[in-house]
């Protein structure tokens, strides 16, 4: 069955361009140039089951539209949103997944993402069918398909007395959960990038600011170096000195880059081996010229022996990267000493994280909701309420907990992950 996709947008050019990208890719799309067209296709067409929706065209009312949809237009099928948001537009696009959509395109769309998005969306409608589907049949009297195995029981003169049976269900459920699991992991991992590249983008003003430092003795090394030259004084031992100079400063803004470059990559698919240590220091090179710009003091205390965790590094740097922004945002509120210190120890069955501060602690009404998705005390502008819901996934898929507490002036959050050997 070919996938019906309402397409609703309001610049006639680009609704075209995306009704021949996803018509071309073989799904059967229709069109809508505004919210009343958009509306009357849903109620007369009810084949169409994934929708495009522009939150500009629909203005005030295009967010509740998702639940007016799923809940007024019909209660036979499910209708997968996908929110299309002009660029910069992440906080229509938050409150979009917020109210059901799946996912969120951002403008100009690129066409491969745009097909691959749709893909997931389809696919995903089509589990929760089969799942639906599969549940109904068993609260019906509809037949369900049984295996049945059997053995004779036999008495102590070795005659047949009756027969012992166990049926089981062999309806293919196995194939629906794997896809769900699947589908639940690739999710999971999107929004962990996402909140991790918003991260990334935050540091990106103070990163360059850290750039400037090596570029800055670059210039002044070669600016007296063809000073000298021009003098006709320059000394082979004088050049010599200048161009190392160069090279360290060079190598020191390209380690820079890099790391930003890695940070931002996409993790692994399988775990490996992590030192925690490196871990912290990684993340703590990322975010050091802040703590310098903020006067925040660092401490660390890592051990000196310490065993490897199960995990994904980039992901684990974002989690820490995620505490040591939030413990940043908290002292630039609070008057007094700013302080963060960070610890790595173990137990010899886990290897535990803490950050503590000098913030002033959480308010005990927000410390149980902190972890929640899209939970935040931040202005929109300032904070997603993703970091930490993302943190808590990342540190639960490694078998691992994370927990927040209130100590003096200051809050610690405490990880704990198992030992692998």
């Amino acid at each position: 069955m070919v996938t019906k996709v309402l397409i609703a947008e309001e610049e006639d050019e680009t609704r075209e361009e995306l009704v021949k990208c996803l018509t071309d890719e073989g799904f059967d799309c229709v069109e809508a140039s505004n919210d009343i067209e958009g509306f009357d296709l849903l109620r007369r067409d009810t084949e169409i089951t994934v929708v495009l929706s522009d939150i500009l065209m629909l203005k005030a009312a295009s967010l509740e539209a998702i639940n007016v949809a799923q809940t007024g237009v019909s209660h036979n099928r499910d209708l997968e949103f996908i929110i299309l948001t002009g660029q910069g537009g992440s906080k229509e696009a938050i409150e979009g997944l917020k109210l059901g959509a799946i996912d969120f395109l951002e403008k100009p769309i690129d066409l491969n993402h745009l097909v691959l998005v749709v893909r997931r969306a389809e696919e995903w409608g089509l589990l929760k069918r089969a799942n639906r589907q599969y549940k109904a049949a068993l609260e019906t009297d509809d037949q369900v398909k049984i295996r049945f195995n059997s053995t004779a029981r036999c008495g102590v003169s070795v005659q047949t007395v009756g027969v012992v049976g166990v049926g089981q269900n062999i309806v293919d459920s196995n194939q629906v959960r794997a896809k769900q699991e699947r589908e639940r992991k690739e999710t999971a991992a999107q929004i962990i990038q996402s909140s991790k590249l918003a991260t990334l983008g935050e540091m990106v003003t103070l990163v360059a600011n850290e750039l400037n430092q090596p570029l800055n003795v670059i210039r002044m090394a070669a600016g007296n170096s063809r000073r000298r030259i021009f003098k006709g004084i320059a000394a082979p031992k004088y050049l010599n000195d200048k161009l190392e100079r160069i090279e360290k400063q060079t190598a020191r803004a390209a380690a820079i880059i890099g790391h930003m470059r890695m940070a931002g990559r996409e993790a692994n698919k399988y775990p490996e081996s992590v030192d925690p240590r490196n871990v912290v220091t990684n993340a703590l090179d990322l975010m050091r010229e802040q703590f310098r710009l903020a006067k925040i003091e660092i401490v660390t205390e890592l051990a000196e022996d310490c065993s490897s965790i199960l995990g994904h590094s980039i992901q684990m740097e974002q989690v820490i990267l995620s505490l040591l922004t939030n413990a940043r945002d908290a002292m630039a509120e609070n008057d007094g000493e700013a302080k963060i210190t960070l610890r790595v120890f173990e137990d010899g069955k886990r290897v535990y994280i803490t950050s503590e501060d000098t913030g002033g602690g959480i308010p005990e009404d927000v410390l149980p909701r902190i972890f929640d998705r899209f939970y935040s005390t931040k202005e929109m502008s300032k904070g997603t309420g993703l970091g930490l819901s993302v943190s808590k996934r990342v540190v639960r898929d490694m078998n691992g907990t994370i927990v927040a507490e209130n100590i003096g002036n200051g809050a610690r959050l405490t990880i704990t992950l198992p030992i692998v050997n």
